[in-house]
């Protein structure tokens, strides 16, 4: 009986506002899945809630984090880099031969 076989998959779900229909796609496909525990601002920070404190604590914790890339995020003074730095952050601590961050373009 191999129990590693049952081990879900922790998805952090990073992106820029303007990338919201897409990833609501990918967030609602992977949430079906039973291998994938998902995580999205919009659905997993309550009001009132220290969001950046949050996020920062879910980015230290996950298996993956998507990063969702567009010219809009490019171009975005938004919270998204802020985010991907510390997503680069926390790859710096990991075993080289670790899978954390998947970018999407």
């Amino acid at each position: 009986d191999d129990t590693s076989s049952n081990k879900t998959i922790s998805v952090f779900f990073s992106y820029s506002r303007s990338d919201k229909e897409i990833v609501n796609h990918w967030h609602k496909r992977m949430s079906k899945e039973p291998d994938f525990v998902t995580f999205i601002d919009t659905e997993d920070i309550e009001p009132g809630e220290d969001w950046q404190r949050k996020v920062q604590n879910k980015l230290e914790f996950v298996d993956v984090v998507l990063l969702f890339f567009s010219k809009e995020s490019r171009e975005s003074d938004g919270y998204f880099f802020t985010e991907f730095q510390y997503v680069r952050e926390v790859m710096d601590k990991m075993p080289t031969n670790s899978i954390y961050s998947i970018v999407i373009d």
